[in-house]
């Protein structure tokens, strides 16, 4: 007993000093993991630095060459007696791309606006090349030698940048200059014709039955034929004094336009359903005296 005592003694004298130990050693590692923690945070921060301070002069170069490059143009002088050349490749390249803009013109229901645009392209395209040029030789010699060719590379990155220029256009003009009438009414036929797959001619008569706004006017009629003739949805047949009278119907255009089809048959029959109740409920609704039967009442 007294031994046991002795030694429950000495522990609980123990007790202290070595709670004071730990404490300080507990303490001390805190003190290291914080130092850690401020020194990768540190790091962290001269990496991000180091990096932005990159980023921005990466920024600046572009900027900067760029106002180089209009600076040296603006002030550069050449006199008139010069002419730019094409190469053979570059020529070649340009005319194929001068006669896609050309046939551009005649896009199924495009609006005389558009074709007016598309016209101007006989003097824009040149134009472009003529800037590419002059920015492909500044990049590489900070001057623009009128004397050399126009090489192929200035010419396909030309046609690039113009086909991108006129795909915007093309919807600019399909959405605030529209398409024409018959553009539009051709569309409507192309929908009926989706929905009636045993269909495999037109005449006249079904035309005029299938869409009445285009009965009594025949020009009107052929004009709109023409625009489903001119994207190969039929092909004309027979003939009279007036112009074309039966037109068969593309036997493709079902396999192609399958799921279009589907869908004008649903919207058709939704649209028929809307017009069906609209008549029902103004013949119920709207053709009640309701004043008198109040006054009635």
């Amino acid at each position: 007993m007294p031994r046991t005592a002795a030694t429950a003694a000495e522990l609980n004298a123990a007790t202290p000093a070595r709670a004071s130990w730990v404490g300080s050693e507990r303490h001390a590692a805190d003190q290291r993991h914080h130092r850690g923690a401020v020194e990768a945070r540190r790091d962290a921060a001269r990496v991000h630095d180091q990096h932005a301070v990159a980023a921005a002069r990466l920024a600046e170069q572009p900027g900067r060459r760029w106002l180089a490059l209009v600076g040296g143009l603006a002030e550069a002088e050449y006199g008139r007696e010069k002419t730019v050349r094409l190469s053979r490749e570059a020529y070649n390249v340009l005319e194929e791309a001068r006669g896609h803009i050309s046939a551009l013109a005649n896009v199924p229901g495009s609006s005389t606006a558009w074709r007016g645009h598309v016209e101007k392209w006989g003097k824009l395209l040149p134009r472009l090349t003529l800037v590419f040029h002059c920015i492909d030789h500044w990049s590489l010699f900070e001057s623009v030698d009128p004397a050399a060719e126009v090489d192929v590379s200035t010419a396909r990155k030309t046609v690039l940048f113009a086909r991108f220029l006129l795909r915007h256009a093309l919807r600019f003009y399909e959405t605030y200059f529209g398409t024409t009438k018959e553009a539009s009414e051709a569309r409507w036929l192309a929908g009926f014709i989706l929905t009636r797959p045993e269909l495999t001619e037109l005449t006249r008569r079904t035309v005029y039955d299938a869409r009445t706004d285009l009965r009594g006017d025949t020009r009107k009629l052929l004009l709109v034929m023409g625009e489903l003739e001119n994207v190969g949805w039929v092909s004309v047949t027979a003939r009279d004094d007036e112009g074309p009278k039966r037109w068969a119907v593309n036997p493709n255009v079902h396999s192609r336009f399958s799921r279009r089809g589907e869908w004008e048959k649903v919207e058709r029959e939704r649209r028929r359903q809307l017009i069906k109740r609209a008549g029902e409920s103004r013949k119920s609704w709207l053709g009640q005296d309701t004043m008198s039967v109040a006054g009635d009442e």
